[in-house]
């Protein structure tokens, strides 16, 4: 069901606190691709300190790009006049402005941020405006840029109105025994039902977590996922983009890694991951970025030893790697070893497993651990900007790549890959080739039946692609399957397991 409709935007209420405004001019300079922004003064800043007044200063964030303005003391009008210049990316929109209150003593107090949509200015000319400031801190996609109106000082202007555009699914579970024809279909030892089910949908994520977590529930996973990454290697000459695409395939096996892995990746990263946050500076090595007063020498050395422990902690815990997930990666292994020739091989035997392992797996935990559990609160921009290097240098270890000339400043860390590479082959020649007995296991977090209902939903709503799908002969046999899955939900349609 969508639904349309127009809605009012309200003033801010009287009583909310004000925090002042900000005047910025911008300006875009394609030929040079610089975004340059002067921060030109403020008025009316709220008061953060005992005697009435504020001391304050600007910083800008542009992407992993950052400036600071000099402090202005007791004033709540303060007067910048400072220009700073970002190197300006087309695919990051927004300018992070916060006004602060320097305090000698004790942390720092925020006045206001606003957001500016670099996007929206107009190239080659200067945009002179005033910005009003808002209290959070969080406030990463709320653009405050003032009307018209209130630049020019006329006085009341209407906010106006947001349209908006809702779309509401509803799942109907049904009990366990109305989907035990489509469960039989999809288990069957062939797996050409569950393959094609996996490839042909336009809902490829979820479609490919409903599977795994359906093939979960029978510690079948790693069948389910021979089949598919076989279908991949077999349809695909060429081994350097081998897995390389978003595919059923690819979000099968991410699906199944942070399912079957979530526990292992904690094991492995956790204390990493606090001993990188517990660093109090940045490790920049890059002379653009670098601040004052840092030493790249110093941050170079301190960078390789961080990425040494990385790799070390990674490498040293291969046998605890989760049976299931060596499986996996050994049929990958099995299966590239006998498409291509000796010559292709020399890449893709170690690609076609780190691409998973490391480009699906331990780099984005590195880059953002918070959405894996391995720290509780984002990184400040230094450790962030710290993470990202790590993750970068490991997963070009992973490839067997150096660095070329798109980043300069990370070739100063090619001694660093030439001198692992080795270690790195040896470690993903270990986690391919031997499997430990797998053990029977039952994962209770999972809800069968709901499983099994979404992806009848899948099936509904791309029947067309299943039926163009190779011969045809898989629409034909979840047709019968289908009918009497519909047949049960309107003898059932009043008494659902759940409603989703």
């Amino acid at each position: 069901m969508r639904t349309r409709g127009i809605a009012t935007l309200e003033p801010r209420d009287q009583e909310d606190e004000f925090l002042g405004d900000i005047r910025l001019r911008v300006m875009i300079k394609e030929d040079t691709n610089e975004a340059v922004i002067e921060v030109v003064e403020g008025r009316n800043l709220a008061a953060k300190d005992a005697n009435g007044f504020s001391d304050p200063f600007v910083r800008l964030r542009y992407g992993s790009q950052r400036k600071k303005t000099k402090t202005v003391k007791k004033n709540l009008n303060p007067y910048f006049n400072e220009s700073f210049s970002f190197a300006y990316d087309h695919s990051i929109d927004e300018l992070r402005v916060e006004v602060w209150d320097w305090d000698l003593v004790g942390a720092n107090d925020l006045i206001g941020v606003c957001m500016i949509s670099l996007l929206e200015q107009m190239p080659g000319a200067w945009n002179d405006r005033w910005y009003s400031l808002t209290g959070s801190v969080n406030a990463d996609h709320h653009q405050t840029k003032l009307s018209e109106a209130e630049n020019d000082g006329t006085g009341e202007h209407s906010l106006g109105d947001l349209r908006l555009k809702l779309r509401y699914t509803e799942v109907r579970v049904l009990p366990t025994e109305c989907y035990n024809g489509l469960l039989e279909l999809l288990l069957e030892d062939d797996l050409q039902v569950a393959t094609t089910v996996a490839l042909a949908v336009k809902e490829i994520e979820p479609m490919a977590k409903s599977l795994v977590a359906i093939f979960g529930a029978n510690c079948d996973e790693v069948r389910f996922l021979e089949a598919l990454t076989r279908h991949e290697i077999e349809n695909t000459p060429n081994p350097d983009i081998i897995f390389r695409g978003n595919s059923g395939v690819t979000k099968a096996v991410d699906a199944f890694m942070k399912q079957v892995g979530h526990h292992y990746l904690q094991q492995v990263l956790f204390q990493q991951i606090q001993a990188i946050y517990a660093l109090k500076k940045p490790l920049e090595i890059d002379e653009m970025r670098i601040e004052k007063g840092e030493s790249i020498k110093r941050n170079l050395q301190k960078l390789n030893s961080v990425c040494g422990e990385v790799i070390s902690t990674i490498f040293g815990a291969a046998d605890g790697m989760p049976g299931p997930m060596r499986a996996v990666f050994r049929n990958i292994s099995t299966q590239v070893r006998a498409k291509y020739d000796a010559e292709q091989l020399e890449a893709v035997q170690y690609t076609a497993i780190s691409g998973f392992l490391f480009l699906r797996f331990f780099v984005p935990a590195l880059m953002t651990p918070v959405l894996f559990e391995l720290a509780d609160q984002h990184a400040p921009n230094h450790t962030e900007r710290t993470l990202k290097l790590v993750a970068k240098i490991t997963q070009n270890l992973a490839n067997i790549v150096e660095f070329g000339e798109k980043e300069p400043c990370m070739k100063l860390m090619n001694p660093f890959i030439i001198n692992h590479q080795d270690e790195m082959k040896s470690y993903l020649h270990q986690v391919s080739n031997y499997v430990p007995e797998l053990k029977t296991r039952k994962n209770p977090k999972i809800f069968l039946d709901k499983e099994l209902s979404l992806v009848c939903s899948y099936i509904r709503r791309n029947w067309e692609r299943i039926e163009a799908f190779g011969d045809g002969s898989v629409a034909r046999r979840l047709r019968v399957v289908m009918d009497e899955i519909s047949r049960f939900e309107d003898e059932h349609k009043d008494t659902p397991v759940a409603i989703i």
